[in-house]
């Protein structure tokens, strides 16, 4: 789409994209620092919380695998406007889940929601960096994760007041609306289905590079979702954090990612993407080798005493 389409009294394209984003990470922000209230408020087990939080990437996959198509019918606006709202219902009815199947139903809820975003928003982006002839998907996400710092940092705030965590999400949700709604005035109603008479189904057998494009990508969303999700109940169990310093190390995390994603851009274009990636993964390869180490110390001290 042509960023001259759009109305005079919106937001510039680009940045029409990034609150949008941002409104939706807002959302999912203020949930991740919350996961070890709805355990304990739920009075789960760990395995009957991984089971529950299991239910978002399967919603994802499930929108991805049979219901792209009906996705791609909406707008930007449209779907953006309709799915933030109904993903913070989502996001409200998994802290009130009294149990691992309540809880698994909401946060799948949430994950086709998501995914419905994704289709839009990324198409949208696509149309953008098109357009404007300069990255524009790498930063929406760095805003994600902006939205992603600053939720968690209205987090310790909420914790602080002891604010149940239903009620903070309650409260955090027509901020959300009222955001992706200003982000996407102005924006018309175009579909992000491309206009063809050649759309129908057929089995794809994936290339060698896409497989190994899929291993690689599936591995860092897996440990990206294992971060969010899971580190906050290893710091209240392994290391008896109070809830102040898990939503701080969220917090710190996300500055982290944010940080990574806004300069991409400029560090991709200084090094190049295969250098920046290979010393990345160098980077992931000597934080594990550390952590194999750090393990087989502590093995071998116990044997000695």
């Amino acid at each position: 789409m042509n960023p001259g389409t759009y109305s005079r009294t919106a937001l510039p394209a680009a940045w029409q994209l990034y609150t949008a984003f941002f409104a939706c990470a807002v959302m999912l922000g203020s949930w991740y620092p919350r996961i070890p209230d709805v355990q304990r408020l739920a009075e789960l087990d760990g395995w009957e919380l991984g089971f529950g939080l299991a239910g978002y990437p399967a919603g994802t996959l499930l929108l991805f695998t049979f219901g792209t198509r009906w996705a791609a019918r909406l707008s930007f606006s449209q779907s953006f406007r309709i799915v933030v709202p109904m993903l913070g219902v989502a996001l409200v009815g998994a802290t009130l889940a009294g149990n691992m199947g309540a809880l698994f139903a909401c946060m799948a809820a949430a994950g086709a929601l998501q995914g419905v975003i994704a289709v839009t928003g990324n198409v949208e982006a696509d149309n953008i960096e098109a357009a404007l002839d300069r990255p524009v998907l790498v930063r929406a996400h760095g805003f994600y994760s902006v939205a992603t710092v600053v939720a968690g940092a209205a987090g310790i705030g909420f914790r602080a007041l002891q604010v149940a965590p239903w009620l903070h999400l309650a409260i955090i949700l027509p901020i959300a609306t009222i955001l992706v709604v200003v982000a996407t005035s102005g924006i018309g109603g175009k579909s992000a289905m491309p206009k063809t008479d050649e759309l129908y189904s057929k089995i794809v057998f994936p290339t060698g590079k896409i497989l190994m494009l899929f291993l690689a990508g599936g591995a860092a969303l897996y440990l990206d979702n294992a971060a969010s999700d899971w580190s906050g109940i290893l710091l209240r169990d392994g290391y008896a954090a109070d809830g102040t310093t898990v939503t701080a190390a969220v917090t710190a995390w996300a500055i982290g990612q944010a940080a990574g994603r806004l300069t991409f851009p400029h560090l991709s274009s200084l090094v190049g993407k295969e250098r920046l990636a290979f010393v990345l993964a160098l980077i992931a390869a000597m934080g594990l080798a550390w952590w194999f180490s750090r393990q087989s110390l502590l093995s071998h001290s116990s044997a000695c005493f």
